[in-house]
């Protein structure tokens, strides 16, 4: 097979170039806004388009660059209006560590790493503080805080962003002698709590180190979790002050009690599966995201090319679901591919499989890790795909990359019939995992960034971004934009507006400057006017804010205010009839909530 029968051609540079400038011109227009917000001292309101600029620059508003000195430069301005609290005076033999969360979840990656880092590290008392938790907080991470000896915070997600800014500077003050912030990209409140010297010092973790996101300044130590992440730190967010912690694993044991265990795990996950024991059984995990084609980087036809190849072979994908192109593999490999969906514990079906394949064009390095610590020999994401979407790190060296997606199938097919040659790697795999990313070797390596840490926090603001090249960029962007093969810029315009109505208290519309600055940079269509985008944009926008207010009253467990907000959204925009999240929230303002519980086990999708 040749790799462009796999690969596919590359999209036209122009096409980035050209999203790239509009990205950076509606990202420098938000800046604009926050500033004039500072001049005339409205401080809240430079704190929400500060944090509209940094949603839009971590998902769809790539323009090339992964830190804002300017974006941050607002928002130490903020800093400096709120109060300073007296320290903490330690009464303890035990330091306190508080550990920051902008939301946390029962099964997501930096809610399982900040987890873990609690459970390996028992000689701190850990507490953990949440700024914007829409959700019941996960009881496995409330109960690791408090076998520690520390407690779990959530603060009120309908209080200003100001305000849980200044809660969040008192209780570290006052309470902690380090913060760990785990935090969203385009988190402001951290920055703002912590955008003036003293207190104590704050280390980041760059849990999402493929994206832009705001902390650069107050960060007195960047945690990286890999080393391509590493690199783009220093390279191109313009930090220094950075070490890698590796992702902490939970390490399985190796008595013979436990070898047994998994012994009939594995016979019982293969025969739900109806997958024989002398059949090699592949493995991939992921969000479906992921795996959605780029460029031609196509996990599906390549698992089907491992397939037709692999005699004897079946591939099980967790995460995806059996539909659309997971279906069609299915079909094509008569059976041998299966699309299982979201699976709560993806270590079982490691347990089961003999070779685990990293997907892509967007790999998921936890996924990895966690495969190969179970002992499976795997295949690492072509280096097609660049890093940090490939994974690579401490413990993967091990594992030889392939160059392309031909090397890829090779690697898979080798590995797939050589039953010696999978144990092998998947013991050295193992062990190099274990060494870097559990118990015993990961504590190691904290305590040598303990060791080095400042004694107290200060602020530096005088870093300087620089764009990535820009292959990479377009990278990103081709990514980002998979499924839109038509772009243009007043259709991009539209959805970070809404999403700024959402966001910000004011009207969020275009005005003429941006809307003729637009004009220039790309077409926009004849039919459109600024005034007929303004009204789409706050038809959309009023139901978006409307929405999302009701959805904290229903989190708060005022029912009878989301219901009021439901209706106020229909009166205003009677296209809500039509919004299947206006829906869900019409249903859960009127049901009982013990009525709700029970739709959702007969999965009528109001979870």
């Amino acid at each position: 097979m040749s790799k462009a029968a796999v690969c596919g051609p590359k999209s036209a540079p122009e096409k980035f170039e050209q999203l790239a400038s509009w990205n950076k011109l509606l990202f420098n227009r938000f800046l604009h806004l926050a500033a004039e917000c500072r001049e005339q001292k409205r401080t809240e309101e430079l704190m929400q388009w500060c944090s509209v600029a940094a949603w839009f620059a971590s998902r769809k508003g790539w323009f090339g660059e992964l830190s804002s000195s300017v974006l941050e430069a607002e928002l130490l301005h903020a800093a400096r209006s709120l109060p300073e609290p007296p320290r903490r005076t330690s009464s303890s033999n035990r330091p306190r560590w508080l550990h920051v969360l902008t939301e946390a979840y029962a099964t997501l990656g930096h809610t399982n790493l900040c987890r873990r880092w609690i459970q390996y590290d028992p000689e701190v008392v850990h507490d953990v503080i949440i700024t914007d938790q829409k959700i019941a907080t996960p009881p496995n991470l409330a109960q690791a805080v408090k076998q520690t000896g520390g407690d779990c915070v959530v603060l009120d997600p309908g209080l200003s962003l100001l305000e849980r800014a200044r809660q969040l500077r008192s209780y570290a003050w006052q309470n902690s002698d380090v913060v760990v912030l785990h935090i969203h990209p385009e988190d402001v409140m951290a920055t703002v709590a912590f955008g003036v010297p003293g207190g104590p010092p704050v280390l980041l973790v760059n849990h999402a180190d493929h994206v832009f996101w705001v902390g650069c300044s107050i960060a007195d130590l960047i945690l990286d979790i890999r080393a391509s992440g590493h690199a783009w730190t220093k390279e191109a967010r313009g930090v220094e002050r950075t070490e890698i912690l590796p992702l902490p694993l939970a390490a399985g044991a190796d008595s013979e009690a436990d070898r047994a265990a998994a012994r009939e795990a594995r016979a019982r996950v293969r025969s739900q599966l109806g997958i024989r024991e002398d059949e090699v059984m592949f493995l991939t995990v992921g969000n479906p995201r992921k795996y959605e084609p780029v460029g031609g980087l196509n996990f599906a036809d390549t698992a089907v090319e491992i397939l037709r190849r692999c005699k004897n072979a079946r591939m099980i994908a967790v995460g995806p679901r059996d539909e659309g192109p997971w279906r069609a593999a299915k079909k094509a490999t008569s059976g041998s591919f299966l699309a299982v969906g979201f699976q709560p514990d993806s270590t079982l079906f490691c347990k089961a499989a003999d070779v685990y394949l990293e997907g892509f064009p967007a790999g998921s390095l936890t996924a990895v890790l966690e495969a190969g610590e179970s002992g499976l020999a795997c295949v690492r994401a072509p280096a097609d795909v660049i890093p940090p979407f490939a994974s690579d790190g401490a413990g993967m060296d091990v594992i030889p990359q392939p160059a392309n997606c031909a090397e890829y199938v090779e690697q898979a097919l080798a590995l797939g019939q050589n039953k010696k040659s999978r144990t092998v790697l998947g013991q050295s795999l193992q062990q190099a995992i274990r060494a870097c990313h559990c118990a015993e070797g990961w504590r190691a390596r904290l305590g040598q960034i303990r060791s080095g840490m400042p004694r107290t926090h200060s602020v530096n603001p005088d870093f300087r971004s620089t764009p990535v090249a820009r292959h990479r960029r377009d990278w990103l962007l081709e990514y980002l934009f998979r499924d839109n093969e038509a772009l243009e810029p007043g259709a991009l315009a539209e959805d970070v507006f809404v999403e700024a109505w959402r966001r910000t208290t004011g009207k969020a519309e275009l005005d003429e400057t941006l809307w003729n600055e637009l004009s220039a940079q790309g077409s926009l269509p004849e039919r459109d006017s600024l005034f007929r985008l303004n009204a789409r944009i706050r038809r959309q926008g009023i139901r978006s804010r409307l929405i999302a207010r009701a959805g904290l009253a229903l989190s708060a467990g005022k029912r009878d205010v989301a219901r009021k907000l439901a209706y106020t959204c229909l009166w205003n925009t009677s296209s809500s009839i039509a919004d299947l999240e206006w829906i869900k929230l019409l249903l859960k303002s009127h049901l009982n909530p013990k009525w709700l519980k029970s739709m959702r086990r007969l999965k009528f999708g109001l979870a």
